[in-house]
């Protein structure tokens, strides 16, 4: 992946990096929201597009990187998210102890074949997928009590309603 940096990438990558640029070329050059795009089908919906991440780092990191390797960064940072989300889920939320079980069963959700055949053929579309672990720990906090008695407590009127 990073052997040649700025490749695009086959398959879909070509794609997907595009309404990436369109998105920041609405911003950058012309100065406005991205919401349509003129340069695709002869003008189609930008901002409705689920297929445009229009809150992604990849434009923070476009601005000092190429798009091609901000997307490469970008693709890392949610493998590591997955890692940390499973590495939490299975710790704190299971109970898990054991080093090498939790790098495993951390392996086996992030690493494993679905995401990485998906990315590999450029459906980037899928990289919100590394958030399940994360979001999952944060639902099992909430019912395990964890978080529900802070935000009570901060409560001043209406403390008593959390009860």
């Amino acid at each position: 992946m990073f052997a040649r940096p700025t490749a695009l990438g086959g398959s879909d990558w070509d794609q997907h990096l595009f309404y990436y640029a369109e998105a920041l070329k609405n911003v950058v050059e012309y100065g406005q929201l991205p919401l349509w795009s003129p340069w695709y089908c002869g003008g189609n919906v930008l901002w409705q597009n689920p297929r445009v991440a229009l809150l992604s780092p990849v434009y923070p990191l476009a601005i000092v990187v190429p798009l091609a390797l901000a997307m490469k960064v970008n693709i890392v940072l949610h493998y590591w998210i997955g890692f940390v989300g499973m590495h939490l889920l299975l710790a704190r939320v299971i109970g898990l102890t054991f080093g090498p079980g939790i790098l495993y069963l951390a392996s086996v959700f992030t690493l494993g074949g679905a995401s990485a055949l998906h990315l590999a053929v450029g459906h980037s579309v899928f990289l919100p997928a590394f958030y399940l672990p994360l979001l999952m720990f944060f639902v099992f906090r909430v019912f395990q009590g964890r978080a529900l008695r802070p935000s009570c407590r901060s409560q001043s009127s209406e403390s008593a309603s959390c009860r």
